[in-house]
């Protein structure tokens, strides 16, 4: 994901979610964990939404250690970029990760190897 890549606040990017999952359908919401040091930036300037097509709505929704910017475009597809810092992949796993990585995932960009040692998680022992 190239825009993953170019920006520099940007230090993992996970497709989470049914995607992550391998099990989407044409309806299914497109589910992104951003993982960065700054997340202020995203949370005060929703621009980068913008790269992915022209948004008809976005909304901010907040769920402890991650806060999420829910986008939806014209054409109806909806992303959700759920934003946290490292804090959210520290050993041991927080419980909310593992509910989330535990289904499946898929590491698209990963600068600092955050998730080097973090394989496709199915159990509860895998994810301790």
């Amino acid at each position: 994901m190239d825009w993953g890549n170019r920006d520099e606040d940007i230090d993992s990017l996970v497709v989470v979610g049914s995607y992550g999952q391998g099990t989407q359908k044409p309806e299914s919401d497109l589910d992104l964990v951003l993982i960065t040091g700054n997340k202020a930036k995203f949370f005060q300037h929703h621009e980068f939404v913008n790269q992915f097509g022209k948004t008809t709505k976005v909304q901010t929704e907040f769920y402890g250690a991650v806060t999420s910017i829910r986008a939806t475009y014209e054409d109806a597809s909806e992303i959700e970029f759920s934003i946290a810092d490292a804090t959210w992949l520290e050993k041991p796993l927080p419980a909310s990760t593992k509910q989330v990585l535990q289904g499946g995932f898929k590491v698209l960009v990963d600068k600092r190897q955050q998730f080097k040692n973090i394989k496709h998680l199915t159990t509860e022992q895998d994810l301790q």
